[in-house]
Parts: structure tokens; sequence; C-alpha cells
């Protein structure tokens, strides 16, 4: 059985612990991850339906295998537009939090 896991990255030294203040759990990392795991599970359902929307075209009209493919690459082309739109957000949020933060 293989498990995977993950295990939140503390630069070292860091004990995970907001140095403004002491006590509270630093937790900056909830957010991406949220974020991160919807756009995989969006990826995955998107592919599904398209593939599942095709099938039943095809059972419908008569014309497999031809829909059930268009559907499975609507699905994973609409997959991957999510997650370029998710990754490109993530991008600019990173370079305004670099802009405002004093040198």
């Amino acid at each position: 059985m293989l498990v995977f896991t993950s295990v939140p990255y503390y630069p070292p030294g860091s004990t995970g612990v907001s140095a403004t203040e002491p006590g509270q759990s630093d937790r900056r990392w909830v957010r991406p991850l949220g974020s991160l795991s919807g756009v995989g599970l969006t990826l995955v359902i998107s592919t599904v339906l398209g593939f599942w929307g095709g099938y039943v075209l095809d059972r419908w009209l008569g014309s497999a295998p031809w829909l059930m493919l268009v559907g499975l690459l609507l699905g994973i082309a609409s997959g991957f537009v999510n997650l370029f739109r998710a990754a490109g957000v993530f991008g600019r949020e990173g370079r305004q939090a670099e802009r405002d933060r004093p040198d």
C-alpha cells in the first residue's frame, strides 16, 4: 500500500508559529492549498463530464466513438483552461505581494 502525505514547509529555523503574534499558528499555506486542490478536482471532473456527455450523445445519435472523443477533448481543454486561469491568478498575487513588500 502506498500512502502520500503532505507536510507544510517551514523554512529552516522556523517553528510555524507567527512572529507577529506569539502562540498563533502561521496558516498562510491553507488558502493556496485549497485553491490548488480545487483546480485539480475541476480538471478531473471536467474531463469525466466531457467523456460522459460524448458517450451519451453517441448512444443517442449512433455515431460511436466520435462524439465521445470530441467530448473528452473538450473536457480536457476546459480543465486546462481553468488550470491556466488559476496559475495566472497566483502569479498576479505573487507579483503584487513582492511589490508591496518593504525592503
